[in-house]
């Protein structure tokens, strides 16, 4: 191949400045002293040179699927002057487009090295599993560092539960402890009140109540049930504490 344009810009300017809206697209041939070779594609049809041009860079991004792509461009002014053509050049290129000397970018790196698609999906995998490890061995870090970083949090949680009657009762029930009396509502029209000072709205508005402390904490009201069983479990202490209060 004696001289090809080699990225698609540059085939861009050059088809602009003829302003030769039809082309003949081939192989590029060495057989051929032209260099056309089996023809892949025309434009007889569209006489504007921005669909033509759109027509031909969708047949040239075709050609450089599997990488590289040698090939011939005629290009005349009239749908019927491909005997007289307006200008002829050689097209070898690349993966779309990316060729060596290209700026660094998405499919390129510094100094012209060419990276195919696998390439680059197998670099940001690479990235990807360094920034997860890299973020595993924070969180590692910050557990030996601060051991009761758990603890402090869940210990913040049974405290804004304790504040209330219902998780009272439920503190007192995990440790099998007698709740702190407390002051029963008086009765109404004669009807005796519970035997724990809480009717069935009161249990049902502090119901929601530690729904609403679960919800803000990315649970269930029945997993922030479970957490606080297991932590009541595992330090006594704390709810022996709220209880108290």
């Amino acid at each position: 191949m004696q001289g090809a344009i080699s990225t698609l810009n540059d085939i861009r300017q050059w088809f602009f400045n003829l302003e030769a809206p039809f082309w003949t697209l081939s192989y590029y041939s060495t057989a051929s002293p032209t260099g056309m070779g089996a023809v892949i594609g025309r434009n007889i049809k569209f006489g504007e040179l921005d669909k033509s041009w759109e027509m031909l860079e969708q047949s040239i991004r075709a050609q450089t699927g599997a990488g590289r792509a040698q090939l011939n461009l005629i290009v005349y002014e009239k749908p019927s002057g491909s005997n007289t053509p307006a200008g002829r050049t050689n097209i070898d290129i690349v993966s779309n487009g990316v060729v060596v000397g290209q700026q660094p970018g998405i499919g390129s790196l510094g100094g012209g090295q060419y990276l195919d698609e696998s390439r680059i999906n197998a670099i940001i995998e690479e990235r990807q599993q360094i920034w997860e490890l890299k973020r595993e061995n924070q969180d590692l870090r910050e557990q030996i560092e601060n051991p009761n970083g758990f603890a402090d949090k869940a210990i913040a949680l049974i405290e804004r539960i304790g504040s209330t009657p219902m998780g009272m009762a439920i503190a007192s029930k995990l440790l099998g402890t007698p709740m702190p009396p407390m002051e029963a509502a008086p009765a109404v029209n004669g009807t005796p009140p519970p035997a724990n000072g809480l009717d069935d709205e009161d249990v049902e508005t502090e119901l929601d109540s530690l729904e609403a402390i679960a919800a803000q904490n990315g649970i269930t009201l029945k997993q922030l049930l479970a957490k606080t069983a297991a932590l009541a479990s595992q330090q006594p202490g704390v709810v022996q504490m709220l209880i108290q209060q």
